[in-house]
């Protein structure tokens, strides 16, 4: 879900805007702008309607409810020269974010990064706390679990 999530807010951003998944890609020091989505803190709930299938996050929520709802949490580190083109980019990343996620997006607090923009006065930083509502505890889609499945053999080749 994660890496389906990332590509398909990728798609939705403005063209040329470098866009990275993973925390690795926070100590990069290219210059800005850039954002960086780290995924972050899950939790689970009970079911949530607003919740969408992790398989499927380009179709509507079902009508039947999964056994529970899991809040994945993500932070996206967002850098730019001025706050301007911070505020720019802030708007067309939620933009995208809300396109693609649709109502099972939560933003949560977040803010400006003043350490790290302090230390690096090249650039302002600003990190936006959100979460995505999952459908969590069916039945995996048949074709996410054959590639589980076949990763699992391929690794058995490999491995001892």
């Amino acid at each position: 879900m994660t890496q389906r999530f990332f590509e398909r807010v990728k798609a939705e951003l403005p063209a040329g805007v470098p866009f990275r998944l993973g925390s690795r890609f926070l100590a990069e020091n290219t210059p800005p702008p850039r954002l960086v989505l780290v995924p972050d803190t899950d939790t689970f709930t009970n079911p949530d309607n607003r919740a969408i299938n992790p398989d499927r996050v380009d179709e509507p929520p079902r009508v039947s409810l999964p056994p529970y709802t899991r809040l994945a949490g993500f932070v996206l580190h967002i850098w730019g020269r001025d706050f301007d083109e911070v505020e720019v980019l802030l708007n067309s990343a939620i933009a995208a974010l809300r396109k693609v996620a649709g109502s099972s997006l939560e933003l949560r607090p977040s803010g400006w990064n003043d350490e790290e923009s302090e230390l690096k006065s090249k650039h302002l930083k600003y990190e936006l706390n959100l979460t995505v509502l999952l459908e969590a505890g069916s039945n995996p889609d048949p074709e996410a679990l054959a590639r589980v499945q076949r990763i699992a053999i391929d690794e058995k080749d490999v491995l001892p």
